[in-house]
């Protein structure tokens, strides 16, 4: 029996049942006296208090019960900010057992103070038979998001996450190795080189993009010497250069030029259905997204106030009514350029764009300015239109186009930012409060 419980019967045998015995014996020995009166009167007053006393100990009660209930709400929002902070991490990975073999024993958001307590989460395998914690087999994790508050009171959330689907994921390179510039199409490509201009396929280490501007933003090669081709084509191509050195590559670890950095004739091994597949699956997300830009109707310019955060690198979709659309002079983007509509795009002056560039119309070209210092770090992926009046790729002046594994890295991201990319598409499929 409890305390309350005991305490309650106490005061009920000394406070009411004793009493009564006195009235019922006063009201048979004294029904005629006037002491009869002053018993009853008696009796009502202690009934009075022992409701009375009844009332307070309920409220105190019911008070201390509100009290841990807030305190539960309050851990409850605690763990809340955990997971939505763990969640984007688990989003983005690569894979659920690359995120398990980073995170072993390790949270996957260290102890951050918020309000009047802190949270602290961490990932795990969920028991799915294969006996090993940092290894995925039904798709399925668990974040765990731990609240303490300042009077030591703690709660934590429980959260099985399912992936449902694979993300958009860039194709591999052939086997030959990457490039610069990939020309997809059975027919004949046309590209042109002229000036100072070059395609490299070295691999070359972004500029700093936080101080960089206009013919600045130039960038380093890599050491040592890696990277492929410049040129790497499905059908045949038709190369206008002035000379050997506007085409450099590395094959076999060594630096070539001219027509020993092209890739010649890969036809399947190109992968260029594969481009073509992600090429519209790009060119579908929504414009909505998070991550999503789209140019749309009759807009003919990018300026720097579309693009310019390399922090967080978007997808930019282009899909207008013009012919021709000009990404303008020290305008900087990162991230993915794709033309979805028979649009052709020019970079003008000293603008840069970091990532990856689609332009696969039926009647579209990639042209680079002849005036100032125009350049590509990443890649980019060209139909050939089959007319040789156009080039599909015109680059003159300083301009350049290079291949860069980390610009090719910042389209992955710009990928997982549109919540297309990495693990992005997983659901809760349940959860639970552990106290």
């Amino acid at each position: 029996m409890s305390d309350v419980t005991q305490y309650f019967l106490h005061t009920f045998v000394e406070e009411f049942y004793m009493p009564l015995k006195q009235y019922t014996y006063l009201y048979k020995q004294k029904k005629g006296d006037r002491g009869f009166v002053i018993a009853v009167v008696m009796f009502g007053i202690l009934m009075l208090t022992f409701v009375g006393m009844i009332s307070i100990s309920s409220t105190t009660v019911s008070v201390k019960s509100s009290g841990d209930y807030t305190k539960t709400i309050g851990l409850f929002n605690i763990a809340e900010v955990g997971l939505a902070k763990a969640r984007p991490i688990a989003e983005n990975s690569i894979d659920f057992d690359t995120l398990l073999a980073t995170y072993d024993g390790t949270p996957i958001v260290s102890t951050t103070t918020f309000n009047d307590g802190t949270y602290t989460v961490e990932v795990t395998d969920n028991d799915d038979g294969d006996g090993d914690l940092t290894n995925d087999s039904d798709n399925i994790i668990i974040l765990t998001s731990t609240a303490v508050n300042s009077n030591s009171g703690s709660l934590a959330i429980e959260v099985h996450l399912q992936k449902i689907s694979d993300p958009i994921e860039f194709p591999d390179d052939p086997i030959s190795g990457p490039s610069a510039a990939m020309l997809c199409g059975s027919e004949e490509a046309d590209v042109r080189v002229w000036g100072a201009a070059k395609i490299s396929g070295q691999d070359m280490e972004i500029p700093d993009l936080s101080t960089c501007s206009g013919s600045g933003c130039t960038g380093t090669p890599v050491f040592p010497l890696s990277g492929g081709h410049a040129l790497a084509y499905e059908s045949t191509i038709d190369l206008n250069i002035q000379s050997s050195l506007n085409i450099e590559g590395v094959v076999a670890g060594l630096g070539v030029s001219g027509v020993a950095a092209l890739n010649v004739n890969l036809g399947a091994a190109a992968n260029c259905s594969e481009w073509e597949t992600l090429n519209n699956q790009i060119a579908s997300l929504s414009c909505s997204a998070s991550g999503v830009e789209c140019f749309t109707g009759n807009t003919t310019t990018i300026t720097n106030s579309d693009g310019n955060d390399c922090n967080n690198p978007k997808i930019y979709v282009i899909n207008t009514t013009k012919p021709l659309m000009t990404i303008q002079s020290n305008t900087r983007i990162c991230g993915i350029v794709l033309v979805a509509s028979d649009t052709s795009l020019e970079l003008a002056g000293n603008s840069t764009i970091v990532g990856t560039v689609f332009v696969m119309g039926s009647s579209t070209e990639l042209t680079l300015d002849t005036t100032g210092t125009s350049d590509i770090f990443g890649k980019v992926i060209v139909n050939s239109i089959g007319t040789d009046s156009d080039n599909e790729i015109d680059i003159d002046g300083n301009a350049s186009i290079y291949y860069s594994t980390e610009g090719m890295q910042m389209a992955s991201q710009a990928l997982s930012n549109a919540g297309a990319g990495g693990d992005a598409s997983i659901i809760t499929i349940a959860w639970r409060e552990i106290y």
